[in-house]
């Protein structure tokens, strides 16, 4: 009996418990259908799970307008990503953009052995580039000046040269407001706000004639303070001479003091007053010509916002990236980024990995896991190059043509040359003795029969002020030292040139670098030899490596210590007219500084200029590595493929991140595809020294815009039995979706939210039933031990639990649940 009335008991309890919420509805006013809602965003409370899935539940169409009456603030819940569309494709490039040179018209100058009489036609000066200026390097030509004595400049020697200068504001009136410009033509100098950056030069007997100055901005010179909103000028001064020896006026029309005297630059460039009896420069400043100088505008001067991402790497980008940024922080749909184009590719690809850096610029392919998904996005194509500044003695002008292969670049990279006659045994100097390491090879790069016989009209010449041919390259890990030694890798002459062969020529590899294997990702000085050592002084960062050869300064020291101070002083600059420098350095800082790059041999034999075509010709021949990433095919057969040709990639997070730093990233891809690969010296523009993107190239970085915008990388996201209208939830009375609802649409969030119902609540009807059921149901299944003192005992504790919950109902507000549209 006992046991039937347990059961009994039990189902009377189930029974009323399951009639509890049909009571609930009956005594309560009829609750909207969900409504259907274009947001991703559910609605849910603390007792109930209603977030939408889009992957699993199907649209409901809405069968009743909203309710008005006011809803408690709900708990927010994760929200599906919304689906984003596909950037559209964007234009080709448009072709390159330069603006032109400006010429400016002069005043009539002087013929020289004449007692006073001038040219019929007005000099005119042209300078390359005037607008969108940054730190670079300009080539000034002029017509109609007076001949110079000879070719090359020497400021105690030549007869009316010519000087360049650049000063403040757009009408300099004294040679004080030009930097360097009042130290009597001395080259190469050095003053308070840093080194000088005034150039000179020569006329030929036709009049004409032409040289490079740098400009400076006022990151690089405080005096002159040139940029956006402060243009500055350049001044080309003629030496004239005339009388400037006395105490009055100079007679500028008196030339007999000029050969050897007043038409020197060291009395022609000087200050226009000076003591007695000293010649100054009036006679010559009356005759400048100055040209405007307009500066671009650079990420410094970018309203001051917060970055929307970070990123970092490839040095060899950063001209095209102070233009990138600068065009996109001043467009109308700006982006910010924080850049740092001073690390370099390997510490770059590691702070991605690490999630330091949201974005790494990179020519070789990450290695091991990384913090986010990611895909390599093609942002540019540059190239490594061999620049050099070599002169010829006689004219005093840079070559621009000279060849170079593999085995001449491994032989000045490992200082194999025996350098003013430093090898044993016939060798040497008392300081240092010899250098067993070099005996018996040539004394420097021009006495190499393998470079005599590429270039037959530049040994004999060649400038040599130290006899030393020593590269300057980059410190520290590079893909830009990778590529250089891959291309020696790839050729077996070299290759067995450091592994001991003697050359055709019996020429050897030197001893500290025997048995060294390329490729290598930095370059690191072996040979301890001081007057080697001293001057193989690798650089860091890549931006120190172009301003030494912009400024023609070998970094390194003397070999002898400075008898007054007792230090290694640095070595001094090199002048134009007389220098020999080499490099290893990106074709992009090259062409900023107008540094000519060697033509170096390809697979096929042939000699090749990292020009836009040998670029594009290298590009459409490279192979993919197992990344997906594309390198050089050194062996190659196409005759137009320059050797060292890079593809720069964005390496960027498919997964991870924000959607705000998704859409900033992908944003910037798009620009860099588009308009980015507009060559021009523009905000945005892609600058001089890189290829434009293929098409190729253009839609893989489209492409990954898209899966960085899409976070295509991110886990995909389960179905939850709880997530919201299912098939199964579907038999609920209260949820079943409209007969017009269509389950193959895509899927709709439901709104669910709480209110007070229009009646008074539930009933207390309701309340008394499940008070019941839960006693019957609790106490029921214990009935089944009644006999025992323990089972007493559990039925008046589930008697008091029930009396504790319904107490605590009682003390609550009557506030039903209830569904309605919103």
């Amino acid at each position: 009996m006992r046991r039937l009335m347990a059961i009994v008991a039990t189902a009377a309890g189930i029974t009323l418990i399951a009639a509890a919420p049909s009571a609930a509805l009956a005594t309560s006013s009829p609750s909207p259908a969900p409504s259907v809602t274009g947001s991703a965003t559910a609605s849910s409370s603390p007792s109930a799970s209603a977030t939408a899935s889009p992957t699993t539940s199907p649209s409901v169409s809405p069968t009743a307008s909203p309710t008005t009456s006011p809803t408690a603030t709900p708990t927010p819940t994760p929200t599906p990503t919304p689906t984003k569309k596909k950037p559209k494709p964007k234009p080709k490039p448009k072709h390159v953009h330069h603006y032109p040179g400006t010429t400016v018209t002069g005043q009539r100058m002087y013929i020289p052995g004449t007692a006073d009489s001038e040219y019929k036609t007005r000099a005119t000066v042209t300078v390359s580039q005037t607008k969108n200026l940054t730190n670079q390097m300009v080539q000034v030509s002029w017509t109609g000046f007076s001949p110079s004595s000879q070719l090359t400049y020497d400021n105690t020697d030549t007869d009316y040269p010519v000087m360049m200068a650049e000063c403040k504001g757009l009408h300099p009136t004294n040679p004080t407001q030009c930097y360097g410009a009042t130290n009597g033509g001395e080259p190469a100098s050095f003053g308070q706000y840093g080194p000088s950056n005034t150039s000179y030069g020569t006329t030929t007997s036709g009049g004409t004639g032409t040289a490079d100055i740098q400009l400076f901005t006022s990151v690089q010179n405080q005096y002159l303070g040139c940029g956006p909103s402060t243009p500055c000028s350049l001044v080309v001064v003629p030496s004239q001479g005339g009388d400037s020896l006395d105490f009055a006026k100079p007679v500028c029309t008196n030339h007999t003091e000029d050969t050897g005297g007043t038409d020197l630059g060291q009395y022609a460039f000087s200050p226009i007053t000076s003591a007695p009896f000293t010649a100054n420069g009036l006679c010559s400043w009356e005759k400048r010509i100055v040209i405007p100088l307009y500066f671009a505008p650079t990420p410094s001067g970018c309203p001051l916002r917060a970055a929307n991402f970070s990123a970092g790497g490839s040095p060899m980008l950063a001209d095209a990236m102070q233009q990138w940024e600068t065009g996109l922080c001043f467009g109308p749909d700006s982006v910010e980024m924080q850049y740092n184009g001073s690390l370099n590719e390997s510490e770059a690809r590691n702070y991605f990995a690490e999630g330091t850096e949201d974005v790494a610029f990179t020519t070789l392919p990450v290695s091991g896991p990384t913090k986010h998904p990611y895909v390599y996005a093609p942002v540019a194509v540059s190239a490594t190059s061999v620049g050099y500044w070599v002169d010829n003695e006689n004219t005093g002008q840079p070559y621009t043509n000279i060849k170079l292969d593999a085995p001449l670049l491994t032989k000045m990279l490992t200082t194999s040359y025996a350098y003013t006659n430093d090898a044993c045994p016939s060798g040497g100097s008392p300081a240092f003795g010899c250098d067993n390491g070099v005996d018996g090879n040539p004394d420097n790069l021009y006495a190499d029969p393998e470079f005599r016989k590429l270039n037959p009209t530049v040994w004999q010449n060649a400038s040599q002020p130290s006899g030393y041919e020593i590269p300057i390259v980059l410190s520290g890990n590079s893909d830009m030292t990778w590529e250089a030694t891959s291309w020696i890798a790839s050729n077996h002459a070299a290759v067995g040139f450091l592994a001991g062969q003697f050359d055709q020529y019996g020429m050897h590899v030197n001893t500290y670098y025997l048995g060294l294997k390329y490729p290598l990702n930095g370059f690191l000085p072996m040979d301890p030899y001081l007057p080697v050592s001293s001057q193989d002084a690798p650089v860091y960062p890549l931006s120190t490596l172009a301003s030494d050869m912009a400024l023609n300064q070998q970094p390194g020291t003397q070999d002898v210590k400075d008898p007054t101070t007792g230090n290694y002083d640095s070595l001094p600059p090199q002048t134009d007219g007389d220098r020999d420098l080499w490099s290893i350095i990106d074709e992009s800082d090259a062409q900023r500084f107008l540094i000519p790059a060697a033509a170096l041999e390809n697979a096929a034999g042939k000699y090749v200029k990292p020009t836009n075509a040998a670029m594009a010709a290298a590009v459409k021949n490279m192979t993919k590595t197992s990344a997906g990433t594309l390198q050089t095919n050194y062996t190659t057969t196409d005759p137009a493929a320059y050797p060292m040709t890079m593809v720069i990639y964005a390496v960027v997070p498919t997964g991870g991140i924000s959607s705000a730093k998704a859409a900033a990233i992908a944003k910037f891809l798009d620009f860099v595809a588009g308009s980015g690969q507009t060559t021009g010296t523009a905000p945005g523009e892609l600058p001089v020294g890189y290829l434009p993107l293929p098409d190729s190239l253009r839609a893989q970085t489209l492409k990954a815009a898209t899966e960085v915008l899409d976070q295509v990388g991110n886990p995909k996201p389960k179905a939850s039995p709880s997530a919201s209208v299912s098939p199964k939830a579907a038999k609920s009375p209260s949820a079943s979706p409209s007969p017009s609802a269509d389950a193959t649409h895509t899927a709709q969030s439901i709104a669910v939210s709480f209110s007070s119902p229009d009646t008074t609540g539930m009933s207390w009807v309701v309340l008394a039933l499940l008070i019941a059921g839960g006693v019957l149901l609790i106490s029921g299944p214990t009935a089944l031990v009644l006999g025992s003192p323990e089972a007493r005992g559990s039925i008046g504790a589930g008697v008091r639990r029930i009396r504790r919950a319904g107490t605590r109902l009682k003390s609550r507000p009557r506030r039903p649940i209830r569904r309605r549209k919103t």
